[in-house]
């Protein structure tokens, strides 16, 4: 699942958060828009329709089905078409939407207010998305395998998003920081406490991931540019344990990295630490990962480096 505050401006790189590259339709994760009411319920059950027409739409959708298969079948055969088959996909989960609602029914997107350095928002979006993702994950009988939220924050940066900060840093960023950890915290188990509802960090992998960071000089008065050239990540829990805790690289008085993980990399390790081969043809390859010459040196590094597990 993907979360996305309908206050996100819609550019590609949003976009990228559902995107599939290689993989087919079915690998795609399910896009939900957080818009602060909860009307997921009467669109998963087609509430707009009367049966009839719900009865009526269905077979049209089913007519459709058939004769786009039919156009990529021969002498009995169906050909090798993979837009056929995202197509025909995405027609059988339209069907089926009533089976999704039983999972994601509820006040799933129900709205609440957050505070944080003395702003307050009446409808907190990515914090809808977060606690929507922390009860998918820990459903009982569908427990969601990936969580992604968009975030935000509770008051948007002046250049849009969360973070995006030109003209006011500071103020900006410890907000929405304070006010995202602090919902994260309350959505994790402490040791010893087991509650069911929360994430369980022995088999959860958080990840607090950015595109590029902020310039460590100012951009006019108060403000800071977009700066890829050194940031920081956060991976908590799954293989991360207390012999893996620390920080792995540095970043110089110029604001520059020295030594780093590279953004390739860092996802190239999570889908290790997920037990998924990160050189498949749908997903990186050996080049991405500078420095190494074969997928065994690849797996090493982001085993020992990144991950931190070494042997």
């Amino acid at each position: 699942y993907v979360f996305l505050p309908n206050n996100e401006f819609s550019t590609d790189n949003v976009r990228a958060a559902h995107s599939v590259g290689m993989h087919p339709g079915s690998a795609r994760p399910l896009l939900l828009k957080v818009t602060g009411n909860d009307d997921l319920d009467a669109l998963l059950g087609r509430l707009h329709l009367t049966e009839d027409e719900r009865a009526r739409s269905d077979a049209l959708l089913a007519l459709y089905r058939a004769r786009a298969s039919s156009a990529y079948t021969s002498k009995g055969v169906a050909l090798r078409a993979p837009n056929l088959v995202d197509h025909d996909f995405a027609l059988q989960n339209l069907a089926n939407s009533q089976a999704l609602a039983a999972v994601l029914g509820g006040d799933l997107l129900a709205a609440f207010e957050a505070a944080s350095c003395a702003e307050s928002t009446t409808t907190y979006k990515s914090g809808i998305g977060l606690r929507a993702g922390v009860r998918l994950l820990t459903h009982p009988t569908e427990p969601a395998r990936y969580v992604n939220v968009i975030d935000t924050g509770v008051q948007l940066a002046d250049g849009g998003g969360g973070y995006d900060t030109h003209f006011e840093h500071t103020f900006t960023q410890a907000t929405n920081t304070n006010a995202v950890l602090a919902e994260l915290a309350a959505s994790i188990n402490e040791p010893g406490e087991g509650d069911p509802n929360k994430l369980d960090l022995d088999d959860t992998l958080v990840a607090l991931t950015t595109e590029f960071g902020r310039t460590p000089f100012a951009q006019g008065a108060r403000g800071t540019n977009h700066h890829p050239y050194g940031f920081v990540n956060v991976l908590i829990g799954g293989p991360i344990g207390e012999e893996q805790a620390g920080v792995y690289g540095a970043i110089g008085p110029d604001g520059n990295a020295v030594t780093y993980a590279t953004p390739g990399e860092l996802r190239a390790a999570m889908l290790v630490a997920m037990g998924i081969y990160p050189f498949a043809p749908e997903s990186f390859a050996v080049g991405d990962v500078p420095g190494v010459q074969s997928e065994l040196d690849g797996l090493v590094f982001l085993r020992d480096v990144v991950l931190g597990r070494q042997g």
